[in-house]
């Protein structure tokens, strides 16, 4: 299972690097389901796809607005990462991904109840080179769009990951 959870991570990484990615069905198309259906559901059949594997995933999109398709694109694989290292690294039972927009800000959080952060460290922008590859990739994917990146350990074990980004208007591009 986790070899063939780092094969399909390897091959999503090796289509964003070509110049205007085709979506194929091996990836389950959850670029192509942004483009399509937004974000929520993306992140709902992300999830499903989980469904085999441990953690049990909850997704609370009520309060969310839809935002444009390059942004919602950007949550998306912000998310992606974030629990793609929950499976990894976590071990834990259960996550949850929140998605909500409110006083002009769009809010990504990703909450699992696993092992946390190597000495309970909290990441922020001025720790630019602190965690690995997909730390360093979700953060700038929240810079790019105007926003922010926190990582923390929670006092009862666990990570938060939060992206904050302004909201646009859902103007869907």
């Amino acid at each position: 299972g986790l070899s063939r959870s780092a094969l399909a991570e390897m091959r999503s990484l090796l289509r964003e690097l070509r110049p205007d990615p085709e979506p194929t069905s091996e990836e389950g198309t959850g670029i192509a389901r942004v483009q399509e259906e937004g974000l929520p559901a993306a992140l709902a059949a992300l999830v499903a796809e989980l469904a085999a594997e441990r953690p049990h995933v909850h997704v609370d999109a009520d309060r969310y607005v839809a935002q444009s398709t390059d942004t919602e694109e950007a949550l998306y694989r912000i998310a992606q990462e974030a629990l793609a290292n929950i499976v990894k690294h976590a071990q834990a039972g259960t996550a949850s991904i929140v998605l909500r927009t409110a006083r002009g800000r769009t809010t990504l959080e990703v909450i699992d109840d696993g092992v946390g952060i190597r000495g309970g460290r909290k990441l922020r922008r001025r720790h630019r080179d602190s965690g690995g590859m997909g730390l360093r990739t979700m953060r700038e994917r929240a810079e790019a769009l105007g926003g922010s990146l926190v990582v923390a350990a929670l006092s009862k074990g666990g990570t938060r990951v939060v992206a904050r980004i302004p909201a646009d208007g859902g103007d869907r591009r």
